[in-house]
């Protein structure tokens, strides 16, 4: 059993009890088994992409930190780019150029800092532009 499954399986079990869904519940909603859903619990099988999206919304994952953290869990599982981003780079020429540069260049903590503070000043001018700030 692979510890970043395992991770991944807890997180799903203890959101869902959190939330007083049943095992039976969850599973069905999800269109699966319920012990299909038992060995994602207990970390035993990954989930397929095409229902993470559902997943995460029978979670109610709403909030930004709490989508995320669940498509790391869920991706680093599975050993792979998380679900919600993939997407993405697989779509734009300059994420992946921005990708590989920083791969090149061996882009340190620090430096991801700056790259995330330059796409933050990025929103918030592009939000008063539009007046939405």
């Amino acid at each position: 059993m692979d510890s970043d499954n395992n991770e991944f399986g807890a997180f799903v079990a203890a959101r869902r009890k959190e939330l007083g869904i049943t095992m039976r519940a969850f599973a069905e909603k999800l269109g699966i088994a319920p012990s299909f859903l038992s060995e994602i619990e207990n970390g035993r099988r990954p989930v397929a992409d095409t229902r993470l999206e559902d997943m995460a919304s029978l979670l109610q994952l709403w909030g930004q930190v709490d989508r995320a953290e669940f498509f790391d869990l869920a991706a680093r599982a599975r050993d792979r780019a998380p679900a919600d981003i993939s997407q993405f780079i697989k779509e734009s020429d300059l994420a992946r150029v921005a990708m590989r540069r920083a791969k090149e260049a061996n882009l340190s903590e620090a430096g991801w800092e700056h790259v995330l503070q330059a796409i933050d000043d990025a929103r918030r001018q592009r939000g008063s532009e539009s007046g939405d700030v």
